[in-house]
């Protein structure tokens, strides 16, 4: 036998052992796996709820304000922890149930400070579990918290006269209110009362300390179904209201239904002023090739613009020269008054003094009056400094 048939033996019996010992060291059972909600479900904890009161043949609205609050004598559902944000919701709550209204709870709200004061139960400390609840508790069993709760037989009317819930119990129990009157209603088990239905004017508040049963996963379980009927005093046709949250319209969406003219003309002016403000990065045409000017042109130029545009300056500067060139050439020309300076130029010159004298008067000039003048005070300068004595100069 070679060393590869042996190796080959070896393999496929440490294969057939380890299966064997995978098989009778381990069980196969059946597990339920409860599927992850989805659509409506998924974000909506009362969607089954909701469900099965349609079902059941009320008719179900879905509020996020007690803004109005409900018809009379409609079942108004109450699970926001945040209903009291607005001030006096309190007090127009107990008028509307005192009116008539049925106002169904979790018995988390009903030690808060708006309800305190006027609800017609309150809550009160259960008494400590037995051992074996304990540990029946403490395990991982679904059907752990599952107990039977009877209704005392002086007030069962209609319907069963006891239920079984498996929703998680909550720590306190329900009870009447001192003065309050008798019980409507209850459900009642080893731990104390835990849903209770108590008057109030010509209404009632229904409190329940299961306070899980409502929710998606636990409303079709065991008797939830019946026991949320039982409270909400359910009948075909009957209005019920779900307050489940306290919210309001986006502040953006809000802004948009109730101003969209007002927004458009913000933004119609935001819009000119980026483009008004913006960078031009370049002209929308294309540029010229760049050019060399001569100096010819540049002076040519530049008595163009000053003939349009700076006439008073052109002429000072004209006759500036001319006084600089008198100085140097008459004597006592820089002692000598504007009409006597004038005078000395058209008399050295041979110019016509009533003319000079009107050239060299300083302002404006119109373009038409503006080349006689500057011919005159430079035909002037030449002849105070001709070029054969600016040739003879050190």
């Amino acid at each position: 036998m070679n060393r590869d048939l042996l190796t080959r033996i070896v393999v496929l019996g440490l294969l057939l052992a380890g299966a064997l010992w995978l098989a009778t060291a381990t069980e196969w059972v059946d597990v339920q796996v409860d599927k992850p909600p989805r659509g409506a479900a998924a974000h909506d904890g009362f969607f089954a709820t909701e469900q099965v009161l349609r079902q059941l043949g009320a008719r179900v609205e879905r509020r996020q304000a007690l803004a109005p609050l409900p018809p009379p004598d409609a079942r108004l559902v109450l699970s926001s922890q945040h209903w009291q944000l607005f001030p006096d919701r309190a007090l127009q709550l107990r008028r509307w149930v005192e009116a008539g209204g049925h106002l169904v709870l979790p018995a988390t709200l009903v030690s808060q400070r708006d309800l305190a004061t006027w609800l017609p139960l309150v809550l009160q400390d259960k008494e400590q579990r037995e051992p074996g609840r304990q540990r029946r508790a403490s395990g991982q069993d679904p059907e752990r918290f599952c107990r039977q709760l009877t209704v005392p037989a002086n007030l069962v009317a209609t319907g069963s006269a006891g239920m079984r819930l498996c929703a998680t119990p909550y720590w306190r129990a329900l009870r009447p209110r001192a003065g309050a009157g008798d019980p409507l209603w209850l459900l009642e088990g080893a731990e104390g009362t835990e849903i209770l239905r108590m008057p109030l004017g010509r209404g009632s508040v229904t409190a329940y300390a299961p306070w899980t049963m409502t929710q998606n996963k636990e409303v079709l379980r065991a008797d939830h179904a019946l026991a949320l009927s039982a409270a909400l005093q359910l009948e075909p046709g009957a209005t019920v209201w779900l307050v489940t949250e306290e919210a309001r319209e986006p502040l953006l969406a809000w802004i948009w239904n109730n101003g969209w003219v007002a927004v458009l003309l913000v933004l119609a002016a935001a819009a000119a002023w980026l483009w008004r403000a913006a960078v031009r990065f370049g002209p929308v045409g294309a540029l010229p090739p760049p050019q060399r000017r001569s100096m010819k042109d540049q002076v040519a130029g530049t008595g163009a613009f000053l003939r349009q545009h700076g006439t008073a300056a052109l002429h000072a500067a004209q006759l500036r020269a001319l006084k600089e060139t008198a100085r140097v050439r008459l004597p006592g020309f820089a002692s000598l008054d504007a009409a006597a300076a004038n005078q000395a130029i058209a008399k050295a010159t041979a110019l016509d003094a009533a003319a000079l004298a009107h050239a060299c008067q300083p302002g404006r000039r119109t373009p038409d009056r503006l080349p006689a003048d500057l011919e005159l005070l430079e035909a002037a300068r030449r002849r105070l400094d001709p070029p054969t004595q600016r040739q003879r100069l050190p």
